[in-house]
């Protein structure tokens, strides 16, 4: 039996398409990224609470698993795509 413990899943729709969607969320301290693959990605950055850069990255696959070395908390996970739109969310690092 898989157990999730602390998941938070932010679903976006691209261009007010509800086929092309962002999907992030975290499992302990493992922050997944799963896109549309049609959906081109320029920048992936996650910021502390203090809007410190802790990750910052592109994503060319349609999942990407992001691990980080950070203390527990909440994190801004901030995805620019390559027509400039611009999507925010929250997850929850816990050890």
């Amino acid at each position: 039996m898989l157990l999730f413990e602390n998941l938070k899943v932010f679903a976006q729709t691209i261009d007010e398409n509800p086929e092309a969607s962002i999907n992030v969320f975290s499992h302990h301290n493992v922050v997944t990224i799963m896109k549309e693959q049609r959906i081109p990605v320029k920048q992936v950055e996650i910021m502390d609470m203090y809007g410190r850069l802790v990750w910052a990255g592109e994503t060319p696959n349609i999942k990407t698993e992001i691990p980080l070395t950070v203390a527990t908390g909440l994190y801004h996970v901030r995805i620019l795509t390559h027509n400039n739109q611009q999507l925010t969310t929250k997850v929850i690092i816990n050890h």
